[in-house]
């Protein structure tokens, strides 16, 4: 029938996965093959008719009276079974109206004078109708038959690839807990598996490292005996392991307590385990030990803390700037002195600072630039600063410059004294003495500058003379000389 019924040996040699042979294609096309199209088979059963009669007519022999009825019975059953009903009922009529007209007394006219004849008529159209009506029975049999094996065939089919893909699906979930298990014992923090209660399923060996704890030691036990806090293993659970709450998946610090009791920090993750339904069914949860870096982070922050008292409490002016000669730091003597706000200087160019000219006329527009490019010829620099409200200061700076990983200045921070006073006291100094040098210097009458030279008695014994002007050499024949 076209179907492809597998062997129980077949079954066991195909590959898994392997489907069998299209079963519904072969039936169709079977079915096709034995039915031929409706709409020739009615002029086959015309044609298989007429040539059963050329046949009867062409055996040359005598059957005198007897329109041996037995040869039209070939053309209906032939037509039955390969159109059906239909062509097996046209091969029936056309045979009864071929005979009578034909073959039974008179020839060639439609009226049966024997009676026997037209009981030997009526039967073959009775057997032919009969029989076009049992094959049309037996081709719908058959079909459904088909249908049914066809049916079967497809389920044993889908039964089996279901079988294979369950097969396919198992190995893959062992392969995956295999994964699973072994990139989670090779996780280098503790790792634990809990269940929707929170009761330890399995740990890796980190965790036993950490905590002190044997796989056996807390294998079924709550998580709650790792808390230095009972209390925390509520909050944790209220927060992150119920299935209607558990919303924050970020991490956080927790304090925890060792098998030998002591304490300490670690950083914590939690993440739940759902189903493919979306049920929460376990909770996974890594912990890294953080004491050390809490301690150091501690101590950096005291340090920090004290730097930036240090910092903010010195009597110099701290000032930070970018490669960009963006101000990034400014401390409070900074402020008090220049007249701006942390808020009005951070952000802002640290040319704010300078003026374009000192007083003297030294330009100081490629001062900043020039700090950046060659640090090391400006660790200590004397220049004159801007205030915001105009006036003008005498500063000396020590720049240290901030270096990247390449060696490349990323910032500047200079740390910068008040000199105003002293330059001012020294520019007046030095004025003072430039007048007196050159009244001294052209002075006519002679003058000698004298050191006076004592014993152990403290009496005068001599003088010594000090460097002078040339007058005192002209008028004194003395040589100009040094004490």
């Amino acid at each position: 029938m076209g179907e492809y019924v597998m062997s129980t040996a077949d079954r066991d040699s195909e590959p898994d996965g392997a489907s069998p042979v299209p079963i519904k294609q072969d039936i169709d096309n079977g079915r096709e093959d034995r039915r031929l199209s409706p709409l020739l088979m009615y002029p086959f059963a015309v044609v298989v008719t007429f040539a059963t009669f050329w046949v009867r007519n062409s055996l040359g022999v005598d059957f005198g009276n007897r329109p041996l009825l037995i040869l039209f019975v070939f053309p209906i059953i032939l037509s039955a079974c390969l159109g059906g009903l239909g062509p097996g009922l046209i091969a029936t009529i056309l045979s009864t109206t071929v005979v009578d007209y034909f073959l039974i007394p008179p020839i060639h006219s439609f009226y049966i004078a024997q009676t026997h004849d037209i009981v030997q008529l009526v039967m073959l159209f009775i057997n032919g109708a009969a029989i076009s009506v049992l094959t049309e029975a037996l081709h719908r049999l058959r079909r459904r038959a088909e249908v049914r094996n066809a049916d079967y065939l497809r389920t044993n089919r889908l039964l089996r690839e279901e079988a294979a893909g369950r097969k396919k699906t198992e190995a893959a979930l062992r392969e995956s807990e295999t994964l699973f298990r072994a990139i989670f014992n090779c996780i280098s923090d503790s790792a634990i598996f809990t269940d929707r209660e929170r009761r330890i399923r399995f740990v890796n060996p980190a965790f036993c490292s950490i905590f002190g704890y044997t796989d056996a030691e807390v294998s079924g036990r709550t998580t709650e005996f790792l808390y230095a806090d009972p209390a925390d293993f509520y909050h944790v659970g209220k927060l992150r392991c119920h299935t209607e709450t558990t919303v924050d998946s970020a991490s956080f610090q927790m304090c925890y307590r060792r098998r030998d009791g002591t304490e300490f920090w670690c950083e914590s993750i939690g993440t739940a385990i759902k189903d493919s339904d979306g049920i929460i069914f376990g909770n996974l949860g890594l912990h890294r030990d953080i004491t050390e870096r809490k301690r150091v982070d501690e101590a950096l922050r005291e340090s920090e803390s004290r730097y930036r008292e240090l910092v903010e409490k010195a009597n110099s002016a701290i000032v930070r700037w970018s490669r960009e000669g963006i101000i990034t730091f400014f401390n409070e003597y900074a402020q008090t002195f220049f007249g701006y706000l942390a808020e009005e200087a951070v952000g802002s160019n640290v040319s704010i600072l300078l003026p374009e000219r000192e007083s003297n006329g030294t330009d100081l527009t490629g001062l900043v630039q020039d700090i950046l490019d060659q640090p090391d010829r400006f660790i200590n620099n004397v220049n004159e600063n801007l205030r915001r409200d105009g006036s003008r200061v005498w500063m000396t700076w020590t720049n240290y410059p901030i270096l990247d990983e390449n060696g490349k200045v990323v910032e500047i921070l200079a740390v910068g004294s008040d000199i105003t006073a002293r330059k001012w006291a020294e520019d007046a100094l030095q004025e003072s003495e430039t007048r007196y040098r050159r009244l001294f210097d052209n002075m006519l009458e002679g003058f000698a500058y004298c050191r006076m030279i004592f014993d152990s008695r403290n009496v005068s014994m001599t003088l010594r003379h000090v460097p002078c002007e040339f007058s005192v050499a002209l008028f004194s024949s003395l040589p100009v000389l040094a004490g």
